[in-house]
């Protein structure tokens, strides 16, 4: 029997079906028998619990419910930060991976995170020996099953980020953080992780993942590294793919693919959306969510194509704002003007007379910043500034709005 285990918190009822999508892309592909363990809070419906079990039932499959609400967990965790935005920015249900040595009576089991679509039999991950590891997991910095060129791998690199609060303090070695989304545990050999993770919490509370951080912290000098295939970042793949001006195979590889933040639209040209969504069907989420998610996409399309007649039909020049790698990005989706310019100075658009500004930047921090001095300027968005990543399509390697999309459904 191979144990799998999924956390979930769901406030407004609309996350489950992320988590009922995962499991649905194992057991289609699974060659053993399958238990699905549910950790959860009192945030999950009878509705979504009965879809669960509907979707479990199919195969011939089981599921298991442990509702973790009386454990007082967020309470205990509350405790350690003086400040919110830290539990504002990860659900309870980040720390429960921490806490599923203690419910779960167990001696082996996969943690999945519910933005993980499996395209293998999952029975090699679970073939897997520990040895005398407790966990085994994906290094960030080994991004794909493959040589990637070194001037690629520094732009799609997210360990460079991510563990910043362990790499500063010189806990962790860069190349030996490791991500959470996918972890093949020995319980027994993880006795009190959970009070050993927030005496970690309580010592770092400026980490920047409350999961991750204190998993990095206890093991990451002693963990069996995974290969790449079992935790790729569909994100991550995208960019690579956009770098180096390939498609990412329309026969998708034999990965577990990570969505991160649900990394996925309604591009079917894409072949990660497309197994999403081929996924998403088969479920029993699936006829309730269709219309809500044909709502949205009409409305999203307008508001598109509103911005999109701005920037078009404008009277006014417009300035190109964007790194010198970017440059040809933008251009090539907004063809310049005569009248246009184009820089990669932000200083030349502030002092810039009557002018839309079409920017593009690679990542958040970036873009906000960027945005943030615009407005302070006078520039107000979709009106004398636009950002270009909500123009562009997941195929192309740059979109913002697949949270809000997806969300919708």
């Amino acid at each position: 029997m191979i144990e799998i285990c999924y956390a979930l918190t769901d406030r407004d009822g609309r996350y489950s079906k992320f988590a009922g999508v995962s499991i649905q892309s194992i057991l289609e592909r699974a060659s053993s028998k399958i238990r699905i363990h549910l950790l959860h809070d009192s945030t999950l419906s009878q509705e979504n619990r009965e879809r669960f079990i509907e979707l479990v039932e199919n195969f011939d499959q089981r599921i298991e419910f442990h509702d973790l609400s009386k454990l007082n967990i967020e309470s205990r965790i509350r405790k350690i930060f003086q400040h919110e935005d830290r539990l504002r920015r990860w659900s309870n249900a980040a720390v429960y991976r921490l806490i599923a040595p203690e419910i779960l009576d167990l001696e082996k089991m996969i943690y999945l995170d519910c933005d993980i679509l499996v395209n293998l039999d999952i029975a090699e991950l679970w073939s897997i020996d520990l040895g005398n590891f407790s966990i085994a997991a994906k290094p960030e910095s080994r991004i794909f099953p493959f040589e990637i060129p070194p001037e690629i791998y520094r732009r799609i690199d997210y360990s460079k980020t991510s563990p910043k609060i362990l790499i500063e303090h010189g806990i962790v070695n860069r190349e030996d953080y490791f991500n959470s989304g996918v972890l093949l545990m020995n319980l027994k050999k993880l006795d009190k992780l959970f009070d050993s993770s927030l005496e970690f919490l309580r010592n770092y509370p400026e980490c920047i993942y409350i999961d991750q951080d204190p998993l990095n912290f206890l093991f990451s000098q002693k963990y069996l590294k995974l290969d790449a295939r079992f935790d790729v970042f569909t994100r991550q793949l995208r960019k690579f793919c956009y770098f180096t001006n390939q498609s990412i195979p329309s026969e998708l590889p034999n990965w577990i693919y990570h969505c991160s933040g649900v990394d996925v639209t309604l591009d079917s040209r894409d072949p990660i959306s497309k197994f999403f969504l081929e996924t998403f069907l088969k479920t029993p989420w699936a006829l309730d969510s269709l219309q809500h998610l044909f709502d949205y996409a009409i409305e999203f399309d307008d508001l598109g194509k509103s911005r999109l007649q701005q920037i078009l039909n404008s009277n006014r020049d417009r300035i190109f704002l964007a790194p010198d790698h970017l440059i040809e990005h933008l251009t090539n989706i907004f063809k310049p003007r005569s009248n246009d310019r184009i820089t990669n100075s932000i200083d030349e658009v502030l002092e810039s007379q009557n002018r839309i500004c079409i920017y593009l930047f690679e990542t958040e921090s970036e873009t906000k910043k960027i945005h943030e001095l615009l407005e302070i300027h006078g520039f107000k968005k979709d009106l004398d500034c636009f950002d270009a990543r909500e123009f562009f399509t997941e195929s192309q390697g740059i979109n913002n709005s697949t949270i809000q999309f997806l969300q919708q459904m």
